[in-house]
């Protein structure tokens, strides 16, 4: 039982117009950005892959990319503590900076 072509088509249709459509073709030329990649990152960064670690460690790593994602580094500075020396501070500007430059050259408002 062999199914015709037309079926075929009328099932794929739906799928290739939603793909089409303008609200997913913003995305082409990577002007969007990965959030969960982003974050899988920050985290593999942190606590990587070919060691082995604590479920504690995994934990803490999970809970600081997030922070670190979520709100910048130095807001995490901030809450994690008061007494942060100035390079920290300047290095999390640093890296804060960045993260917003490479944002929007890649959403191409730069």
């Amino acid at each position: 039982m062999k199914t015709k072509l037309l079926e075929v088509v009328a099932k794929i249709l739906t799928v290739y117009q939603h793909l089409a459509s303008n609200e997913i073709l913003h995305c082409v030329s990577g002007k969007t950005q990965n959030a969960n990649e982003s974050l899988h990152s920050c985290i593999w960064r942190k606590c990587p892959k070919d060691v082995v670690v604590s479920k504690k460690r995994i934990e803490l790593a999970v809970m600081a990319a997030i922070s670190e994602v979520n709100i910048g580094y130095v807001e995490t500075l901030k809450l994690n503590n008061s007494e942060t020396v100035d390079a920290a501070f300047k290095n999390a500007h640093r890296h804060d900076n960045r993260r917003l430059l490479q944002g929007k050259r890649k959403a191409g408002t730069i």
